[in-house]
């Protein structure tokens, strides 16, 4: 049987900042493949039985039962069922701005892309297999966020059940995002940043090149224009009201990077069609 269940559904980015795109579940059969191809949003596939290989950035990963693999969007991937004892999986696919900062946490990024599960707690029974684009509601949408959030959860656990003891305040990248999630608000720069994380501004800088693709400071900049939006769409804050609780000291900048981002300046994105209510 090759596809056991394959469901899919899309929602709108009610959310904000995490989305689930589509989940599914397939029995392989020997030697099945997928790619090389991109994907425009990330997914992780885990591995319930049987083995397989995954390859990305031109390394290739020999997987099996417990292990699960992560696609990131716009680089080349492919993956195939080994001939004699080919695997069955679950995958679920996502994107939002948030995504990056969560995978960090989970020890999960394009440079270490795979991983393996080590709690008792079923990570499967947190994918949400089950809903169609066509039957999906703005219900089953929460009720599949929440899902994707437990499974985040037992991610983190794992990761962090297995961290030696140097490294239980994180990664040097996982430290700096939550830096910045904890002060955006407030007036600091990449040099304040580094100091944070015993790292030189040239060594953060690789560290945020080589697993989010953007500079320290542009990351920066998409948290606060990121929670700048929430605060337009969700609050009648003024403009300098809203770009002072963002840490942008300028309002005339806080607009054009807002525009720069959004396509329109903070009150015209306020009453246009984009503007729906946001959660954090």
């Amino acid at each position: 049987m090759i596809c056991d269940t394959a469901y899919r559904f899309e929602q709108e980015s009610r959310a904000g900042g995490l989305s689930v795109c589509y989940s599914g579940r397939e029995a392989c059969t020997p030697g099945h493949s997928f790619g090389p191809a991109v994907r425009d949003h990330y997914i992780i596939h885990y591995i319930l039985r049987g083995k397989g290989t995954f390859e990305q950035d031109g390394r290739q990963y020999p997987l099996g039962p417990s292990d699960a693999f992560l696609i990131t969007p716009y680089h080349t991937a492919s993956y195939r069922a080994d001939e004699s004892d080919p695997w069955e999986y679950v995958w679920i696919a996502f994107r939002g701005s948030d995504v990056d900062g969560i995978l960090a946490r989970c020890g999960l990024s394009r440079q270490t892309p795979v991983f393996h599960y080590r709690l008792e707690t079923p990570l499967e029974r947190r994918i949400p297999v089950g809903y169609s684009a066509a039957a999906a509601n703005t219900a089953q949408d929460y009720e599949a966020l929440g899902e994707l959030y437990g499974f985040f959860s037992l991610l983190m656990r794992s990761h962090e059940m297995h961290s030696d003891a140097r490294a239980s305040r994180g990664t040097p990248l996982q430290q700096a995002i939550a830096y910045v999630e904890a002060n955006y608000f407030n007036d600091f720069s990449v040099e304040d940043l580094a100091a944070h994380v015993s790292l030189s501004r040239s060594q953060l800088y690789r560290v945020f090149k080589n697993s989010l693709g953007m500079s320290p400071q542009s990351y920066i900049l998409q948290c606060r224009l990121t929670k700048a939006r929430y605060l337009v769409c969700n609050t009648a804050l003024s403009v300098a009201e809203i770009a002072l609780s963002c840490g942008f000291t300028d309002q005339s900048y806080f607009t054009r990077c807002f525009r720069s981002q959004y396509g329109a300046s903070p009150l015209v994105y306020r009453v246009s069609d984009d503007a729906r209510p946001l959660q954090r």
